[in-house]
């Protein structure tokens, strides 16, 4: 399940160090994301005097991001821009926010804020998605744990896992959350979702199972986000919230995303039980639908 090494792609990284770097390589990594074909073409005295930073930290920036200094960078760049046709990559969420009347074209907005939030997911080389399989296949019980819309792609991931035939749940009233993980031990998971890794009752919660000694595993968007303490796999999302009012549903897409993959590995695993048993759940359910007569025979 290992994948080949592959080359940091350049904006979707920049875009995710944003938030958690010094003040003088935020302002380099801003003038990137805002100019990134300007950059590929500046030599490194002209980008610290656009930028308004200096070489060493814009240096700083490039180790960063995964490459070894500015040449780098500036040819990785250059054939990335290339080879993405600019697709996506300049949407920002921040300057799209006066969505005009225009159903079409805020629709057209709002797709390309999804398909930039997926295409910097992708960009994550440090994701440890092959520990995260290998303990949910162990997994006596799975508690998710998020609050507000976080809970949307934990109570999704419940759904699924439930018609695996897992013992887990995903609650949205506090307390209940806490409870469940205050009674988890060793053998059980909790996946937890926070896009800041700042919420507390998250962490809390995380906090509470990794005691007890079950494996904890985080899905968030910052890489020293608080919640890491309490994790023992960590997957970032790469995406980064920078709205005034922190409330791009888009990020849940790449969360929704990862425990999709993780879901059909786990699936594809345990084959073929696993079929027999969606077969039988799927079957047991269609007692809810209404009989459809407009399908052809």
């Amino acid at each position: 399940m290992g994948s080949p090494e592959k080359v940091n792609r350049i904006l979707p990284m920049a875009r995710f160090l944003l938030p958690s770097i010094t003040p003088a390589e935020r302002r380099a990594c801003a003038y990137l994301v805002e100019n990134p074909v300007k950059v590929a073409r500046m030599t490194l005295v002209e980008f610290a005097k656009a930028s308004g930073s200096s070489q060493p930290s814009i240096i700083r920036l490039c180790k960063r991001i995964g490459v070894s200094g500015y040449a780098e960078l500036k040819a990785t760049l250059g054939v990335q821009l290339a080879e993405d046709g600019r697709i996506g990559i300049d949407f920002d969420y921040e300057k799209a926010t006066a969505f005009s009347t225009d159903i079409v074209n805020t629709v057209d907005l709002v797709l390309q804020g999804s398909i930039r939030i997926l295409h910097d997911m992708l960009a994550q080389a440090k994701n440890d998605y092959d520990l995260a399989v290998e303990v949910l296949l162990k997994a006596k019980r799975i508690q998710f744990v998020a609050i507000g819309d976080g809970l949307l792609p934990c109570k999704f991931a419940c759904f699924k896992f439930l018609r695996l035939g897992y013992d887990c749940m995903a609650e949205s009233d506090p307390d209940l959350m806490i409870i469940g993980t205050c009674n988890l031990k060793r053998g059980d998971v909790v996946v937890a979702i926070s896009h800041s890794g700042n919420s507390r009752l998250v962490n809390d919660a995380l906090r509470f199972a990794h005691e007890n000694g079950a494996t904890t595993i985080c899905i968030t968007g910052r890489e020293h986000s608080p919640m890491i303490a309490f994790s023992d796999v960590t997957l970032l999302t790469g995406t980064a919230d920078t709205t005034i009012s922190l409330d791009v549903v888009a990020r849940r897409i790449a969360e929704q995303a990862i425990l999709e993959a993780l879901y059909y590995c786990v699936e594809k695993c345990l084959e073929p039980n696993s079929l027999t048993r969606l077969r039988f759940v799927s079957s047991a359910l269609k007692v809810n639908k209404v009989n459809d007569n407009t399908k052809e025979e």
